[in-house]
């Protein structure tokens, strides 16, 4: 019987969302180019890698199979938690002004649900580079 990952999801969401905040303002403050990508890989990865490590220091190996997805699954929903809540205020900071008249809002959905399956594949990915054994 496969054992089921459990997932600290306030450490994930704490991981998550400051390395989403630093990637994206880190830039701006050192004046530097931003690597798009960058800000959307880096944060599921680094929190997915925590968790997966966390998983063989407590059991002893690396989650696999369906507990991996599992464990992925949970990830991605505290991520898209989080980018919903960092759009929020976004939108709430700049008084709607982030979303002007005409926004082609079907575009957006269509982006974000790319970026939902991207940072689900970066999971699972991370949670892949977690040592074999503790």
């Amino acid at each position: 019987m496969t054992q089921g990952m459990h997932i600290k999801l306030g450490r994930y969401a704490l991981v998550y969302t400051g390395a989403t905040l630093a990637l994206s303002f880190l830039p701006q403050l050192f004046n530097i180019p931003a690597a798009a990508g960058v800000t959307a890989a880096l944060p599921p990865l680094i929190g997915s890698i925590i968790e997966g490590q966390d998983h063989v220091k407590t059991h002893g190996v690396r989650a696999s199979g369906q507990a991996a997805m599992q464990g992925a699954f949970v990830m991605t929903a505290i991520a898209l938690a989080v980018n919903l809540l960092l759009l929020g205020a976004a939108y709430g900071a700049s008084r709607g002004l982030v979303f002007g008249t005409g926004f082609a809002w079907g575009t957006f959905a269509l982006w974000a649900v790319v970026l939902t399956l991207i940072q689900f594949a970066l999971n699972r990915l991370g949670i892949r580079l977690a040592p074999s054994k503790a």
